[in-house]
């Protein structure tokens, strides 16, 4: 499900067609905008990212500049590494 958590952004518009069941009348050629990503869009494992990036980032991790799935942050005299992985990203 964690695909369905990111939002496309605005220079990324992508359409669909009406899924069945949806179609208006006389209105069979209307296609939707996607504000979410879905699975199976192949720009939904990096719009994940974008949301996993902007939360760690907010919180005051920086990402590794050699493996962008590690994130740090130095609290107090520890530090704390943050690795992602999934799958598809």
């Amino acid at each position: 499900t964690a695909f369905l958590n990111g939002s496309m952004e605005e220079e990324q518009k992508v359409y669909i067609h009406q899924p069945p069941g949806y179609k208006l009348a006389d209105h069979e050629r209307l296609v939707c905008e996607l504000k979410k990503g879905i699975y199976g869009l192949k720009q939904a494992p990096k719009i994940w990212y974008g949301v996993l990036h902007r939360f760690f980032t907010g919180l005051g991790f920086v990402r590794c500049n050699k493996e962008y799935c590690i994130y740090v942050q130095k609290v107090g005299e520890h530090w704390v590494i943050v690795v992602v992985y999934g799958d598809d990203l």
